[in-house]
């Protein structure tokens, strides 16, 4: 599965730990002593303690269960809603989280706590417009909740509003300038408005105030809005390189707390966060099953510890704890979604749609299985069935330059040019709305056409024909499209001509970096080798 759904529950765990959420307790410290005493079977107060419990000690379907019992006790109560909608959302099951926000909200229609927490359901459902009037809503009802105000900064992000998102952050640094919080917040709203200087300064100022608080906060805050919401900028400090090292930070951070406390589920589940990013498998499955240990009812830990068992390729060990974590939790649509995965990575792609399905009837609005269930079909050969999942795709998240891409290279393979040239323009528009400029689309599709390593797509005279008009129009004094030409003429096997079309465009290069990537396929060239894109087939079945 994709290597991102571990970070968007972690970040919040971190965050409130350094204080930056919300008032309450450490939650990585608030292992209490005893357990709660047992509520009456008429005790709606008593299950709602128990279930805040269950909570804050990271046990949520244990929560969930309290929560249900103190609701069908009192059924009116908003709180208990807002309570287990929470622990829905822990467990990745957004949709039942929305619906209880949502029953929350009917109840107490000026709950500002619940439009801020609807405001992140929508966030996690790729709608930044819907989760900004979610933030404006719960500001107006109380404008002392500076923290909606950091999440609504992340919302405009996640729209592209760097404009708004700065002023949220500056009025969050205004009112609270001894927060690390605010800081990382603004740090991000700059760094993402390419103001590197002026992010890092921020960055530092957070890390002075909470080092601890900001190690992982902030970190983890700018991948979960990196990889969970979807778009990709460049980020000046968090190469991958840096990352590394402040995974390895983290990891050391965690392994200290563990020796003091061998119990403290969340610093096991942290490691195994930044150990899965680092793509070390075996030591993240070791540290889920040390939370499995703990607490071998956490349907969450098993679902991560299948998923590394199977990039290990232990697939009866990934379907056992797949199978065992949706017994223990048959609603939850990304159980279906991590068994899908390792049955299609087995080549079981039957089971693989059958699971897909399920999570879709579960989640109608979870894109993660639309887009794994169009990979299946692709490799299916079922072209139609995958373009319908593509355009229902679109219609969950409309602004996907990756989807509107992916859907042209469907209709490549059909041999269906005109839509598929369509979908490239909208790829080259940040708002998914048809670009009229017909040179981008033209050379995107072209590229496609002679470098995909999807064997398919590629079409050797269609690639030549749209470079040529491409070099026609620039004159054939363009770098880019000549190099384009030669990568069509290599897939035509035509090599002397793409080597002389590839030395035309060094010689008018003018960036190191394109200087770099033509010498390096002139040489392929020379050797009687086509170039080929990084396959990325792997990341698109999850």
């Amino acid at each position: 599965m994709v290597r991102g759904f571990p970070l968007l529950v972690l970040f919040i765990l971190a965050a409130v730990n350094s204080g930056c959420l919300t008032s309450r307790p450490n939650v990585l410290t608030l292992l209490r002593p005893t357990k709660p005493v047992p509520p009456q079977p008429s005790d709606a107060d008593g299950y709602r303690a128990r279930a805040k419990y269950y909570s804050d000690n990271i046990k949520h379907h244990q929560a969930i269960a309290d929560w249900t019992s103190a609701l069908r006790l009192d059924p009116a109560n908003s709180e208990a809603y807002l309570g287990r909608a929470r622990d829905y959302y822990f467990l990745q099951v957004y949709g039942k989280a929305l619906a209880d926000n949502t029953a929350a909200l009917r109840l107490d229609p000026r709950s500002a706590k619940a439009r801020d927490r609807r405001g992140n359901y929508f966030l996690h459902y790729d709608e930044p417009a819907k989760a900004v009037d979610e933030f404006s809503e719960a500001l107006r009802q109380d404008p002392t909740l500076w923290y909606v105000l950091a999440n609504r900064a992340m919302a405009y992000m996640a729209m592209g509003d760097q404009t708004h998102a700065l002023e949220d952050a500056d009025e969050l640094v205004r009112l609270h300038p001894m927060s690390n919080r605010a800081h990382g917040v603004r740090a991000l709203t700059y760094l993402i408005a390419g103001k590197v200087g002026l992010g890092l300064g921020e960055f530092c100022l957070a890390t002075a105030l909470n080092p601890l608080g900001a190690r992982f906060s902030i970190h983890l805050e700018a991948h979960s809005l990196f990889f969970g919401f979807g778009f990709y900028p460049k980020f000046g400090p968090l190469s991958p390189e840096t990352s590394k090292q402040d995974y390895d930070k983290i990891i050391a951070d965690c392994t200290t707390r563990i020796k003091a406390n061998p119990n403290n589920l969340a610093a096991y589940y942290q490691r195994a966060t930044m150990h899965y990013w680092k793509k070390e498998d075996a030591l993240a499955a070791a540290d889920y099953s040390a939370v499995i240990r703990l607490d071998p009812g956490d349907a969450y830990a098993l679902r991560c510890r299948g998923d590394c068992f199977a990039h290990q390729q232990r697939y009866v060990d990934a379907f056992a704890d797949l199978d065992e974590a949706i017994r223990l939790e048959p609603d939850n649509p990304y159980g279906f979604c991590y068994r899908a995965w390792t049955s299609a990575a087995q080549g079981t792609f039957e089971q693989a749609l059958a699971d897909y399905d399920q999570a879709i009837r579960l989640d109608p609005k979870l894109t993660i299985s639309y887009s794994s269930r169009a990979w299946v079909y692709e490799n299916m050969h079922r072209y139609d069935d995958a373009i319908a999942d593509c355009t229902q795709l679109l219609r969950l998240s409309p602004h996907s330059i990756k989807t509107y891409r992916r859907r042209a290279k469907l209709y490549l393979i059909k041999k269906d040019f005109a839509k598929a040239k369509a979908d490239y323009r909208k790829a080259n528009s940040t708002t998914g709305v048809e670009s009229e400029d017909e040179d981008y689309a033209q050379c995107a599709m072209a590229w496609d056409l002679a470098t995909t390593p999807w064997n398919p797509v590629r079409d050797g005279p269609a690639a030549v024909k749209y470079a040529t008009m491409a070099c026609k129009r620039a004159h054939w004094k363009d770098a880019d499209t000549l190099d384009l030409l030669a990568a069509a003429h290599a897939e035509c096997g035509q090599f002397d001509e793409a080597v002389r079309r590839e030395t035309e465009a060094l010689a008018r290069a003018y960036w190191l970096d394109d200087k770099a990537d033509y010498r390096a396929r002139l040489q392929l060239y020379q050797a009687r080798k086509p170039y080929r894109q990084e396959d990325k087939s792997n990341q698109e079945k999850k």
